[in-house]
């Protein structure tokens, strides 16, 4: 178990793995164009034994159990019974009526940092990816991170773990990390 600002040993790892890969570059550049429609419009459709759903209704429904546009949740006995969350950057209790889907390398980022010059069906693919990218988190927090990187916002609490997930998006993408935020994950995981 973690402390609030302690670190699981694979996190480490796997920050100092990518951060010998990923492009490092002296400050996150202004890349102009940007906007959310970039990325595509809205969620994208998923076909799953859910029934067909967006993106954020699925991890609406994986989270929280219930129902959430056209996804149901099945647990296996039938039971579409709903539950709280626990929020992954505060630990605080949250429900499904005051959640957003938070980007983890937020779009406005990954444009500035490399996604600008990716063809269309990339980028949407990077806003939709359920794996690396996207987590279920309180609304004001994710209002307060906004399209932070790394040096500009960090979690309360598991901040390697929170680093890690974000270096490997940018890693597994191709995209450029400032300065200013390798030194910051270095530190958030005491390497």
């Amino acid at each position: 178990m973690t402390t609030p600002h302690g670190h699981h040993p694979q996190d480490q790892k796997t920050v100092r793995a990518y951060l010998q890969q990923i492009r490092q570059i002296s400050a996150r550049p202004r890349v102009l164009g940007y906007s959310r429609a970039r990325f595509g419009d809205g969620w994208g459709m998923q076909i799953t034994n859910r029934g067909v759903c967006d993106t954020r209704d699925l991890l609406l429904v994986q989270t929280f159990g219930g129902t959430a546009g056209g996804c149901a949740n099945d647990d296996g006995d039938g039971a579409a019974g709903e539950r709280r969350g626990v929020d992954p950057y505060t630990h605080h209790p949250m429900d499904r009526h005051g959640v957003d889907i938070d980007h983890i390398v937020p779009l406005a980022a990954a444009w500035d940092l490399g996604a600008y010059a990716w063809p269309e069906a990339q980028r949407r693919a990077f806003a939709n990816d359920m794996q690396r990218n996207l987590v279920v988190t309180a609304s004001e927090v994710n209002r307060e991170k906004s399209d932070s990187t790394l040096s500009e916002w960090l979690p309360p609490v598991e901040r390697c773990g929170y680093c890690a997930r974000f270096v490997r998006v940018v890693g597994d993408y191709g995209l450029a990390l400032s300065a200013a935020d390798v030194q910051t994950a270095r530190e958030a995981c005491d390497l």
